[in-house]
This record gives C-alpha cells, sequence and structure tokens, in this order.
C-alpha cells in the first residue's frame, strides 16, 4: 500500500499528509508572502535609496554584504523575536537577523546587490516591525518620548479605574437602595470613562495582536486582546440589554494591571539584561598615538579625529579613515570573508576590521558602537561547532503555547455557555488573561543572565546566556601554555653581542607591530629606540615574524623560522626556564632573547580542583617540549601534554577530544583560534585591556583564571535552577488554568497574576542562582 506524504507549502520540508505546513513559523511567513493584501509604501521609504543616508545608517558595506542596526520599539515577546530572526525566510536576500531583546535592537546583515536598504526596511514595516531610522542625535529624546506614553497611558488606566470603582460602590453595597436614576448615571460614566482606556491605555495590546492576525502569525498580545474584547463586550452587551452594568471596573482594572506589568517586566528585564555593551564586560582600548607615542583609551572615550595605532591582528574599533600609506585588512568578523583588502591612503575603514599586515595608523571618523563590537563577537563564525544565542527553550514556544490556550478557552466557553450563559465570556477573558508563556520563556534567559553578571564581577565575560549552558557539560578541559598557564616577567635577557642602535630600531619596528605576548615583552625590553616604516610584514602564528625595514629583512621567532627563511650559523639554544626568541637582521643571526615564565599564581589550585571535579586535563603548546619537565612538577594534574603543535594540530586534537564529550579550550586567542572556534567553548585569557577575540566564546581576566573551577561548578548549578523554574512557572499555569476553567478566577485578579507569576520567575531565577554564586566563592 502506497503512503501517502506531504511538503511544507513554504520550505518543503515532510509534514503530516493532513497539513500544509511544517511549523507555525512556516505558517506565519507563507502568509506575509502570500498576502492578498500586499503592504505598498509608496515612496514613504524612498529616500533610504540616496548614497549619504545610506552610509549614514549601515554600519558596515561591501560588495556583498551590508549591516544595519535599528531600534524596534514593537519587539515585545518571543514571538516577535521568532518572527524577526527568520527574515531569510521571507527574502533570499537577507543573510542573518537576530534580536537584542533587552535594546529593543535587531541586527540584519543583507546582501545589497540583493536587496536594497529600502526593500529591507520596508519587509520590516510590511511585517508590523517599524523601525526607529535615526539619522540625529536625539534618538534618546524619541525613546524618552516613547517611557511618558507609557506612563500616560498607565495613568489614564488608574485615573479611570479609580473612578469606575468609586461609582461601583453603591452597587456593590447597596444595589436595592440605589435610585434608578443614579444608577444610570453611574453607568453611563462608567462608559465613558472605558472608552479611553480600550482606545488609548488598551492600543498597544490591541494593535499589536491585529499587525499579528494580519500577517497570520501568534504573539502573545493575542489572548490578551481576546479576552480585553470579551470583557468590554460583555459589559457593554449588559447596558445595552438592560441585563446589568457590566464590568467596566473589571475592565479598567485589567487594562491597569496589565499596563502595570508589561512597565515592571520591561523595567526588570532591562535592570538585569545580560546583553550589554563591553565598557559592562570589559575595559576595551585602543592605542591612541599622542606626543609621547601610543597610549590606551577606552573606547567610550575616543573621538572623531583621534589617531590610533592598530597592530597586526588587531580590530579596527570604529569607522575610522586610513592615515598609513596603505595597508592589508581582513573583514571575516563583519562579512565572514577572511581574504585581506588591500586599502590605500584615505580609504574608509570600517568597524570590525581587523589589520592583516603590517600596523596601520587609522583616524576615527565616528564615536565608537560598542553595541555593534558586541554584535559582532556575538555573531556567529568560523568553522567550529554550530552555536546559537537562542538557549534550548523552544523558539516557537509562544505561538504553540497560544494555541493551547486558546483551545482550552474556546471549550471551557462552549461548556459555561450550555451551564451559564451569562458565566462564559467571563471565564473565557479569565483564562485568556491568566495563562501566560513569559514565565516559561523567562526562566533559562534570567537564569543564566544572574550567571553571566556573576562572572563579569570576577573577570569572565561570555559572548551569550548559552555559552553558559556549555559550560555545564564541559567533559574536558585543554590548555595552551604561553599567555595561559604561564605569564611573562616584563625583564628579557638578551644572549649575544650587544645590539646596535640600527639593529635595535629595526628589530623592534617589526616586532611591535604583532600583538604575540613574546613579542611585546623583547619591545618592552628594548625601548626606547627609533620607530621606523616595516615593508613586507609577515608573520605566521606559532613560529615568528619578519619584514623589511630600511632595505634590511629582520626575522624573529623560532630556529625552525629563522631556518626556514634562510638565517646560517644558528647558535643552539640554551636550555632556558623561559621562551626564547631568536633575531636575525640583513640575513645576519644576531642572538637570542631569553623571556622568563612563570606559571600563573593559583593555577596549581586550580588544577587540584579540576582533577577531583572528574575533568580531562590537557595542555597544547606550539612551543618546544623544553619546560615538559618543569610544567609537569607544577601541574602534576595535567595529563596529555603536546608541545610543537601548529594551530592546525591544535584544532585536530581539539576535534578528536570533542568526541569523548564537550570540550572546553583555554588559550590566549593569538596562535589558537582555530582551537577556541573548534571547541564546544573557547575561552581567551587577556591581560591588557585591548586584547579583544572575537573568535572566542568568553574572554577571563588573566588574574581570574584561577577562580575557572567555581565558573564551571555555578554553570553546572544554573542548569538544575533553570529547571526547577520551569516546573515554577507550568506550575503556576497549571493552577491557575484550573481555577480560571471552573470560573472561580475573575480577568481583573488574573490580570494581577500574570505579571506576578513572570516577576516571581525572575525573582527566584535571580535569587537562587546569586545564593548558589555565593557558596560557590562568587
Amino acid at each position: 500500500m502506497e503512503i501517502s506524504t506531504a511538503v511544507c507549502t513554504h520550505c518543503g520540508a515532510p509534514c503530516p499528509p493532513a497539513e500544509h505546513f511544517c511549523c507555525a513559523g512556516c505558517r506565519a511567513v507563507y502568509g506575509v508572502l502570500h498576502d492578498a493584501t500586499p503592504y505598498d509604501p509608496g515612496d514613504t521609504y524612498a529616500f533610504l535609496d540616496l548614497p549619504d543616508v545610506a552610509d549614514r545608517l549601515l554600519k558596515f558595506r561591501g560588495d556583498h554584504l551590508a549591516t544595519f542596526v535599528f531600534r524596534v520599539p514593537a519587539i515585545h515577546c518571543s514571538s516577535c523575536v521568532y518572527l524577526l530572526e527568520r527574515l531569510s525566510q521571507l527574502d533570499a536576500g537577507f543573510v542573518e537577523s537576530r534580536v537584542d531583546f533587552g535594546r529593543k535592537e535587531v541586527s540584519v546583515r543583507f546582501d545589497p546587490e540583493r536587496l536594497s536598504l529600502r526593500k529591507a526596511v520596508e519587509w520590516l514595516v510590511r511585517i508590523g516591525y517599524t523601525p526607529q531610522l535615526e539619522l540625529d542625535p536625539k534618538a534618546d529624546a524619541r525613546r524618552s518620548g516613547e517611557a511618558r506614553d507609557r506612563w500616560i497611558k498607565l495613568g489614564l488606566a488608574g485615573f479611570a479605574f479609580g473612578n469606575v470603582m468609586l461609582f461601583s460602590l453603591p452597587e456593590y453595597f447597596a444595589p436595592e437602595l440605589l435610585d434608578p436614576f443614579l444608577k444610570k448615571v453611574f453607568t453611563t460614566l462608567n462608559l465613558v470613562l472605558s472608552l479611553p482606556v480600550l482606545f488609548i491605555s488598551a492600543s498597544e495590546f490591541l494593535s499589536g495582536a491585529w499587525t499579528a492576525l494580519r500577517h497570520r502569525t501568534v504573539t502573545l498580545d493575542v489572548p490578551i486582546a481576546l479576552g480585553i474584547l470579551a470583557l468590554y463586550g460583555q459589559s457593554l452587551s449588559d447596558i445595552l440589554t438592560g441585563g446589568g452594568p457590566g464590568y467596566f471596573d473589571s475592565f479598567t482594572g485589567l487594562i491597569f494591571f496589565l499596563l502595570i506589568g508589561r512597565t515592571m517586566q520591561g523595567k526588570t528585564y532591562e535592570a538585569l539584561s545580560f546583553d550589554r555593551s563591553h565598557t559592562s564586560y570589559f575595559p576595551l582600548a585602543a592605542n591612541v598615538l599622542g606626543p609621547e607615542g601610543a597610549h590606551p583609551v577606552p573606547l567610550g572615550e575616543l573621538a572623531p579625529g583621534d589617531r590610533l595605532f592598530v597592530r597586526h591582528g588587531e580590530l579596527i574599533p570604529c569607522d575610522a579613515e586610513l592615515e598609513s600609506e596603505s595597508a592589508q585588512l581582513d573583514y571575516q568578523f563583519v562579512t565572514g570573508e577572511s581574504t585581506p583588502v588591500d586599502v590605500a591612503r584615505g580609504a574608509r575603514l570600517f568597524a570590525g576590521g581587523r589589520v592583516a599586515g603590517a600596523a596601520a595608523t587609522v583616524v576615527v571618523r565616528q564615536a565608537a558602537s560598542q553595541s555593534y563590537l558586541t554584535e559582532l563577537w556575538n555573531r556567529v563564525n568560523g568553522s567550529g561547532p554550530a552555536r546559537s544565542s537562542r538557549l534550548r527553550l523552544p523558539d516557537a514556544l509562544s505561538p504553540w503555547f497560544t494555541g493551547l490556550v486558546v483551545v482550552l478557552a474556546t471549550g471551557a466557553g462552549l461548556w459555561w455557555a450550555q451551564h451559564d450563559a451569562g458565566k462564559a465570556l467571563y471565564v473565557v477573558s479569565s483564562i485568556l488573561i491568566v495563562a501566560c508563556p513569559c514565565a516559561l520563556a523567562m526562566a533559562a534567559p534570567f537564569t543564566f543572565g544572574a550567571v553571566r553578571r556573576r562572572y563579569a564581577r570576577h573577570g569572565f565575560y561570555t559572548r551569550h546566556a548559552s555559552v553558559v549552558e556549555d559550560l555545564a557539560n564541559v567533559r574536558t578541559v585543554m590548555f595552551d601554555k604561553t599567555g595561559t598557564l604561564t605569564e611573562s616577567r616584563t625583564d628579557a635577557l638578551f644572549l649575544g653581542a650587544p645590539l646596535t642602535q640600527p639593529e635595535t630600531s629595526a628589530l623592534g619596528s617589526v616586532l611591535m607591530q604583532s600583538v604575540h605576548p613574546l613579542s611585546r615583552r623583547v619591545v618592552e625590553a628594548m625601548r626606547p629606540f627609533e620607530t621606523l616604516p616595516v615593508a613586507d610584514f609577515r608573520e605566521e602564528k606559532g613560529h615568528g615574524v619578519m619584514g623589511t625595514v630600511a632595505g634590511n629583512r629582520v626575522v624573529a621567532g623560532s630556529a625552525a623560522w629563522l631556518t626556514r627563511n634562510g638565517i646560517p650559523d644558528l647558535l643552539p639554544g640554551t636550555e632556558s626556564a623561559g621562551s626564547q626568541v631568536l633575531v636575525a637582521v640583513g640575513g645576519r643571526y644576531l642572538g637570542v632573547w631569553e623571556i622568563r615564565q612563570d606559571v600563573r599564581p593559583g593555577l596549581s589550585a586550580m588544577m587540584r580542583k579540576l582533577a577531583r571535579a572528574g575533568y580531562r586535563l590537557a595542555l597544547t603548546s606550539g612551543d618546544s617540549p623544553r619546560q615538559r619537565e618543569r610544567l609537569k612538577a607544577a601541574l602534576p594534574e595535567l595529563g596529555d601534554m603536546r608541545f610543537g603543535q601548529t594551530p592546525a594540530e591544535k584544532w585536530a586534537w581539539v576535534e578528536a577530544e570533542r568526541g569523548r564529550g564537550a570540550v572546553c579550550m583555554v588559550g590566549d586567542g593569538l596562535n589558537d583560534a582555530a582551537a577556541l572556534r573548534g571547541a564546544d567553548v573557547g575561552i581567551a585569557v587577556a591581560d591588557d585591556v585591548h586584547a579583544f577575540t572575537p573568535a572566542s566564546d568568553a574572554i577571563v581576566d588573566g588574574a581570574a583564571l584561577a577562580r575557572l573551577p567555581a565558573f564551571l561548578r555555578l554553570a553546572r548549578g544554573s542548569v538544575a535552577i533553570t529547571a526547577a523554574a520551569y516546573v515554577l512557572s507550568v506550575a503556576y499555569n497549571v493552577v491557575g488554568l484550573s481555577f480560571a476553567v471552573r470560573g472561580e478566577l475573575t480577568p481583573l485578579v488574573s490580570a494581577i497574576l500574570m505579571p506576578v507569576s513572570s516577576i516571581t520567575v525572575i525573582a527566584f531565577a535571580t535569587g537562587t542562582t546569586t545564593l548558589l554564586a555565593k557558596w560557590r566563592g562568587l
């Protein structure tokens, strides 16, 4: 017998034979694409086709990729996030879209050859999420105006609620003594007071529901709007038919408490927001050139006109103009493509570009956007395991939950219509209002958000909330050596004939192009010296650097690196407790810089705690094995120790270990960027304010690395707290709905319970996590 199968009308995926869509998301998107009354914006957004306007709105613009970040005030629930993060299903010109719920912002990457900025904005408007196009510095004033409107709506609802309750008191306590004329007056006044509440205070719920239904999708506003209209309709019907004074006290109180709940949730989410700018996480800075050379300046203090010195491998923190004669830039963290781009003096440079060749001098043209750099860090890149900023909670929660609630409300309404018709709409309203998926949807984000705030207080900064969940699953911890387990002393000893001033200048000018900790230690030891222009700079991770200064080729790094680049007569390296940098200028070997390295304080105890907790511990290093015995004596818990590893070999080992369980890779982000991306969790160790490694899932201050066991224990505990929060939120909905179905819960009480449930779950998640963190020493 042939079994009939069906495919989704939108995406083509298999679906049940009786269905046309595989999921609610496809149903919603198909509805938008095939709306019988298509949206026609006319020339409203024609100004976005002007190049000057587009340049001011776009964060990045290349041949095949452009990026914008707009604020969208209509974002207010998980269904909004669900639809906005699937713009690529609406139009193939969209590449990726991400929502920052706390800031109500959407970041969109699109292909300008297939979709213009104007068309992209028109798509957002069409699906009901009109963005704020901010071309001037008055955006904060507009945002303040939105908050003011919310308070006006809340005040209006509160005023009406208080007066309606006052006019209803005689009806409550002595209806038989109330004069019929006064009763009619009071009822009329209640009706008049309820009208502005319906059309003004309740407008955001009604308009949100209408927008969702018009585009065949479901948001949290839909059941709320149905409850509002059902209660108001019942009240109006009672007045017109003479059946009673209606429920305008409950109606106005419902809107009042709904607005209080939404305001409190918004304030709570804003206060506990875990997706913040880098000033909240890490004191990111840039090297600003001044009369006495380069010095670090916090990112937030950069101003147009500042001259920045950006070394090989460092990111350009803001839109700028190239002052150097030429430079090579890698826009991998913006476009996903790592092919370097050659640019000349005067070229416009976009924030997020990485210098791929010799160091460059750039002039700031626009103040740094820390939220944009945060978004770059949050974005999924590289070839490592698939990562997402979404938590494991199904992102289609609201549509499915709302559907279930509507079915339950319909069934209860039909039952009550047969047994007590006057109570049917009352019960339906209570069910639609008391049921709230927000508590369930907030359990994981706020638990992990509380964990991230605790992490940040102790110098550990995670890319997004799901990193905490990934940390809880880690079974193997792999460490890099230089700059991770060891820290370099500030003193460096040169073994060889004294360097001449020209040799020092040439060598220092090349080494200062690199951000590697050994290069920086040597530069510090050689200062002061004259900085000279460097041509043909090249750095091979894990091996060394080279460049040309005043016609002389400078080579510095490992012995193998010098030999490969034609440097003869190398002296055998001395046995050392540290690392060595061999140097040559003009084809002549000059000697070796020896940098003493010590194990970071507290790591011995850290290793013991990790081993007792059952983690497998390993070391992968690009250095020679000279320090194997010394490290083994200092850190005996380390298992497999591999030296002389190339970046590719580190990545391959991480991939192999992932077959035994989740892997956490801890490194400095220089020679092990591929391993950091390949691990389930990549942690970059940073010892200075301008070390910024988007390849990693987290950044840890070098001084806080010893707290890694506490970070991992807190992550594991937070998973249990999340499960408990899920149980709490499910219990609320089950108990609330059981009372509402039996007709024992009024719409007014339901409106009070709905925000209380969300706030209770938030308080439980954050409070319990705080107690657990303190117990874990954080």
